[in-house]
């Protein structure tokens, strides 16, 4: 354990004793996360080059919490995406569209649960055309929930 997180310490150097064991608490845990996700992908049969390293696990975990509560991600160049994300691209872009959150929150499956409002809007799941009073707390978007188009289960997963 402590080889393991002296490979990527924490280089602060506070001014209270405290701050010091708080960051080395940090550490300890997302190295115990990062073996227990070694083992699951080892449990899940994932190849040993196909898993992260301890660097770019603590990486994902950083831009993940930098990306926390953010709703746009403004990137330059041509984009990459698959159609599903393309798709809400081009709802984003109506007038009046509220943002759609980044996909690590939007599928992490925590927080996200349907209130009714007194207003309508559009839903946010492509190729939806639907007008419902349903809002997901965490998203702030608006999502169908009924039995046959459950628009916001899918957009959850």
């Amino acid at each position: 354990m402590d080889s393991l997180t002296a490979l990527y310490r924490i280089n602060i150097r506070p001014k209270k004793w405290y701050h010091c064991i708080f960051f080395h608490f940090l550490d300890v845990a997302v190295v115990n996360s990062w073996l227990l996700y070694r083992k699951d992908c080892d449990l899940s049969k994932i190849r040993q080059k196909d898993q992260l390293s301890l660097l770019q696990f603590k990486a994902e975990i950083a831009a993940c919490l930098c990306h926390q509560g953010k709703t746009e991600i403004r990137k330059r160049g041509r984009p990459s995406l698959s159609q599903v994300q393309l798709d809400i691209e081009v709802k984003k872009k109506r007038p009046n569209a509220a943002p759609v959150p980044v996909q690590e929150i939007r599928r992490d499956e925590t927080g996200h649960c349907p209130t009714f409002t007194e207003k309508r809007g559009c839903c946010k799941k492509p190729n939806c055309v639907g007008i419902p009073k349903v809002m997901c707390t965490k998203c702030k978007v608006r999502l169908c929930f009924t039995p046959s188009p459950n628009c916001f289960m899918e957009f959850h997963k």
